[in-house]
């Protein structure tokens, strides 16, 4: 990443890209996701939790680590329930 370019707190195209390909895989939408995640214990409400999505999906806000990890276990999850 050049540094002239490089903006700190805010995503990429290519981790939007791999955050909106990660849920295409799941076969959810944001709002599934938004979802699954209060059902999980977030406590924010459902629109700043979409709002948090949409900035990742668009490339406006990094995809957290937590986010990552929480991609990945789903992901891993859907893995073996197909298996």
């Amino acid at each position: 990443m050049e540094a002239e370019n490089y903006t700190p707190g805010r995503g990429s195209s290519e981790s939007a890209a791999w955050f909106r390909d990660k849920l295409q895989s799941l076969g959810m939408g944001q709002s599934a996701l938004a979802r699954l995640m209060i059902q999980h214990g977030d406590d924010r409400q459902m629109t700043t939790i979409l709002r948090s999505l949409s900035r990742m999906a668009s490339g406006d806000a990094r995809v957290s680590g937590e986010m990552r990890a929480l991609l990945g276990t789903l992901g891993e999850a859907n893995q073996r329930t197909a298996a």
